[in-house]
């Protein structure tokens, strides 16, 4: 029923009846009223309440089945997963990998171009280089 879903939502969120009243903006006693089923929340405060405790309307409204509401778990595990490591392949990339400023590009495009044994040589080339500094 909606009253056991918005008393879910509270308990998962690890809220009291007035903290979770100020977060979206009603008195204790309507969220009191709600969790008893004594009273409807609108449907804008049914938005928001789905906002905040992070699930679909349908869930709140009993609409999903068990089946529909597990696959919505893993789809926003999966999402979760995929953020955590799309900011964690940047971390690595900034940290690892040195961009390159254009002479070394040039510089690597003109080797690719070259054999095996000539790379070698502008390898050696190099290492003289700075030997002799």
């Amino acid at each position: 029923m909606l009253k056991d879903r918005i008393l879910e939502i509270r308990k998962r969120l690890g809220l009291k009846q007035g903290e979770f009243a100020k977060v979206i903006g009603v008195s204790q006693a309507t969220i009191c009223s709600y969790e008893k089923g004594d009273a409807l929340p609108s449907i804008e405060m049914l938005k928001k309440i789905a906002d905040i405790g992070n699930v679909a309307l349908d869930y709140l409204l009993e609409r999903e089945t068990p089946a529909q509401i597990e696959i919505e778990k893993i789809q926003n595990g999966i999402q979760s997963t995929i953020n955590n490591l799309t900011t964690l392949l940047h971390a690595i990339d900034s940290i690892y990998i040195p961009q390159l400023n254009k002479h070394e590009e040039k510089i690597i495009e003109l080797i690719r171009q070259l054999e095996p044994d000539k790379q070698e040589d502008i390898i050696k080339y190099c290492r003289y280089l700075i030997q002799t500094q």
